[in-house]
């Protein structure tokens, strides 16, 4: 899909996106037959990510309108590109359409999480590319704002996902789900970090080989979205300030190898003073409900919570969030 009513800002409120009309996380249970889950987004037009977790069990699903409805790909997991027709069916003018009934989107009596991103301003964009093996490649996006995160990942490779952060710039990659500590490199994004209009290529494989597809999920740095590190003190409910109060939270230690991305958000429940119900990003995992990990607050969020231990602040470590403002 163009990017061309993005960059213009159709129906978009360019410069002044709301996050309700850019973000949702929408909660449903599974039929075993089609049905159609509302979220408020108009992603058919305006295009954009669904990405939906079983709470229960089963695979991490990426639909996006760049690939095309029944085209999907998974986080956790380093397979190409599949066309599922037990899966999202369509996108709509405020959501989108399941059908079947697969284990990963819409079984029955199994309830599910979605995820849902707009493409918007100062928020996120999707975009697609075929490979050339060249250095130095410019690929454009619509954010007009700095880039906060970006993850890529071929749709014709058995590749894993690369992750670009602007907290460490254009010299360094992770990836995932086999590993997730950031490493020194200029093939992956050419040591260049990213603009408010573009971001830059290798020419290693897993982004640009040539001749094969890729695609890029684009996350703002701006007053919707933030993406930041956390190195540990060891103090107890430190408050880290993001200048909102977030609705979504992703945390990930990136100082070692194996650690896990793990997903909260205010529909399920980031609670205080009790457990926190979180979602593996990187594994096919059921819902946990065993610790309090973070708790939200009126300009961010806390960690190493004293009611239930350090966590995401041990002395010595370091963690990135990506957090997404709560609606006003």
């Amino acid at each position: 899909m163009s990017n061309t009513a993005t960059m213009m800002g159709l129906g978009s409120g360019a410069g002044g996106v709301k996050i309700a009309d850019a973000f949702s996380t929408t909660l449903y249970t599974g039929t075993g037959a089609e049905q159609t889950i509302s979220n408020g987004l108009d992603i058919n037009s305006e295009g954009g990510l669904v990405w939906i977790k079983s709470r229960a069990y089963a695979a991490n699903v990426a639909t996006d309108t760049e690939r095309g409805a029944g085209k999907v790909m998974y986080f956790n997991d380093n397979t190409s590109q599949l066309t599922n027709t037990n899966g999202v069916k369509a996108f709509t003018s405020t959501g989108f359409t399941v059908e079947g009934n697969s284990s990963f989107n819409n079984q029955s009596s199994v309830n599910y999480a979605s995820w849902n991103f707009r493409k918007s301003p100062k928020f996120f964009d999707v975009v697609s590319w075929i490979g050339d093996s060249t250095s130095d490649r410019k690929i454009p996006h619509s954010l007009d704002s700095e880039v906060g995160t970006i993850f890529v990942k071929s749709t014709t490779e058995n590749y894993q996902w690369v992750v670009y952060s602007k907290n460490y710039g254009g010299g360094y990659y992770s990836w995932f789900p086999t590993a997730h500590k950031f490493y020194t490199s200029a093939s992956n994004w050419n040591n260049t970090d990213a603009t408010s209009t573009e971001f830059t290529i290798g020419s290693n494989g897993n982004v640009n080989l040539n001749t094969a597809g890729y695609v890029a999920y684009v996350f703002a740095e701006s007053d919707l979205m933030k993406t930041g590190l956390i190195v540990g003190d060891g103090t107890s409910d430190r408050e880290i300030s993001l200048g909102f109060k977030p609705q979504w939270l992703m945390l990930v230690r990136v100082d070692v190898e194996s650690s896990t991305w793990t997903i909260f958000d205010s529909k399920r429940g980031i609670n205080s003073g009790a457990a926190d119900p979180y979602l593996f990003m990187t594994s096919a995992d059921a819902e946990g409900t065993d610790q309090q990990y973070v708790e939200t607050t009126a300009d961010g969020f806390k960690v190493g919570l004293v009611s239930s231990g350090n966590y995401y602040n041990k002395s010595g470590q370091t963690n990135m969030y990506i957090a997404i403002k709560a609606e006003d």
